[in-house]
């Protein structure tokens, strides 16, 4: 009998084995991307993806600006805003980024954000709260599109621009804004264009225009200093902060 019993458990794990063998795979479904300006690997994602997990020790230093250090102040706005400020800190030629602004609605009530970024790692903090949360960048890049980088990539300049015609990209001629030289390009979306003036990577002036509407300025420059150092405590993290990770 137990010889019997051996040989029955035997014959269900043969049978077992060869219908999972005999199961046809699942096609793997291939998530959809964000459409990026500057075009990076196939493997890359747009610098605002926080989906994968990556070393929260590595603090390797990143280089996204020409230049060292800039303060930039805008004045801010948009539908539904009154008026509106914002302080944009760049150290270390971008490793360190300190975004602050606030915005009072024709509501009158006022809003605020804060976001600190240090190389990969982006903190985005809750002045109501007293709570940040921090998350990891795959990469991060600058507001310029590289049109020699993509010249390379595609094989030709037809192709390149192309490509960002694909994504509602189109480039328009350089400017001088404020007396800094800029890129000038537009992007469609199914709802509105944003038009953007981007100088040495970054955004000095943008417009949103909806269907049928006059554009409407949400940044411009009030003013920027390239000279003098930035002051330090505007990249350290409150301490009194609850912090949360993911």
């Amino acid at each position: 009998m137990k010889k019997l019993w051996m040989l029955l458990c035997a014959a269900v794990l043969i049978t077992g084995c060869r219908n999972a063998e005999d199961k046809v795979p699942e096609k793997p479904v291939k998530l959809p991307t964000e459409t990026v300006v500057q075009s990076p690997a196939p493997t890359q994602k747009t610098v605002r993806s926080y989906a994968r997990q990556v070393d929260p020790n590595d603090t390797t230093p990143v280089k996204i600006y020409p230049f060292e250090h800039a303060l930039f102040k805008f004045k801010i706005g948009g539908p539904g805003v009154k008026s509106g400020e914002m302080t944009f800190a760049i150290d270390d030629f971008g490793n360190l980024e300190s975004k602050r602004s606030t915005k009072i609605k024709t509501s009158g009530r006022e809003t605020e954000t804060w976001t600190i970024k240090k190389s990969y790692n982006i903190y985005s903090l809750n002045t109501a709260v007293k709570e940040m949360v921090k998350t990891r960048m795959d990469q991060r890049i600058s507001a310029n599109i590289d049109l020699e980088s993509l010249i390379q990539e595609h094989g030709s300049h037809d192709k390149a621009t192309q490509y960002l015609s694909d994504t509602g990209i189109t480039l328009l001629p350089d400017e001088e804004l404020q007396g800094y030289l800029c890129q000038v390009y537009s992007q469609e979306n199914p709802r509105f264009t944003l038009t953007r003036w981007v100088h040495q990577g970054v955004e000095i002036k943008m417009t949103v225009q909806f269907e049928d509407q006059e554009p409407v300025v949400t940044r411009e420059l009030i003013s920027v200093d390239f000279e003098s150092e930035i002051p330090p405590e505007l990249f350290e993290l409150p301490e009194d902060y609850k912090l949360r990770e993911f």
